[in-house]
């Protein structure tokens, strides 16, 4: 999606465009992204005056894009504060940009320094693209890292149903994805924060029926027996 015709250059760098009726320029990417990161040398080249007066110099990095009405009131946005100040940002210097998102966390680097983290939980997939605010700004070695898919397996722990997870794991990792279950993590908090955290966070949630599981793999369980000694007890309405 374009605003304006951005420029596409031999070496699959972009260029914003300057356009005094339509400052907010974006150009968005088909991908789906959930967690990864972006990385993008941007260099502001000019800017249109702001209300203060000054030049402005914004290119950004759009990740978790889900519309037109979703793209200004992200994380970045809602932060108490600014990093650093406008007025630093020079034309003509390239600025090394990457943005790493994980579940509800995101870091923000500035020339490999971490500048600031956040936790959002609004965003969680969408688009990815670039964009700049009444400025025209070159971004070159773009790169998008997305991370391997998750898949979450609530089951119970037993011992005996260790060979089941264990098939469950092999399964998913040959597609691709990466099998975690809750007792796999190593945490101080209690086990349910981590299962609904981990819930929150999978690519894809794996519910079993366990008896028709463990009977696909040659198991039944033995029907539960009173313990010896112990007497049934009828009630009478």
């Amino acid at each position: 999606m374009l605003n304006d015709d951005w420029e596409v250059t031999p070496d699959n760098s972009f260029v914003s465009p300057l356009n005094p009726h339509q400052p907010g320029q974006m150009i968005i990417f088909p991908e789906m992204v959930k967690s990864g990161a972006i990385s993008a040398d941007i260099t502001p080249m000019e800017g249109l005056p702001r209300q203060a007066g000054e030049k402005s110099m914004e290119g950004c990095i759009l990740f978790r894009y889900g519309g037109q009405d979703k793209a200004f009131t992200g994380p970045t946005y809602m932060l108490s504060q600014w990093t650093g100040s406008s007025e630093s940002i020079k034309p003509g210097k390239k600025y090394r940009l990457r943005v790493e998102f994980s579940d509800s966390q995101i870091r923000f680097f500035e020339n490999g320094v971490q500048q600031f983290v956040v936790f959002d939980e609004t965003y969680q997939r969408g688009q990815w693209g670039l964009a700049s605010w009444k400025c025209k700004a070159r971004f070159e070695n773009i790169q998008l890292e997305q991370a391997q898919p998750k898949v979450f397996v609530v089951m119970p722990f037993d011992s005996e149903l260790r060979f089941v997870y264990g098939v469950i794991k092999e399964t998913t990792e040959a597609f691709g994805l990466r099998c975690e279950r809750a007792d796999e993590s190593f945490i101080s908090r209690p086990v349910m924060d981590e299962v609904k955290k981990k819930i929150a966070g999978a690519d894809r949630q794996l519910k079993l029926d366990l008896e028709k599981a463990l009977e696909a793999l040659g198991y039944r369980r033995k029907p539960e027996q009173p313990p010896a000694g112990s007497k049934k007890i009828r009630t009478h309405s």
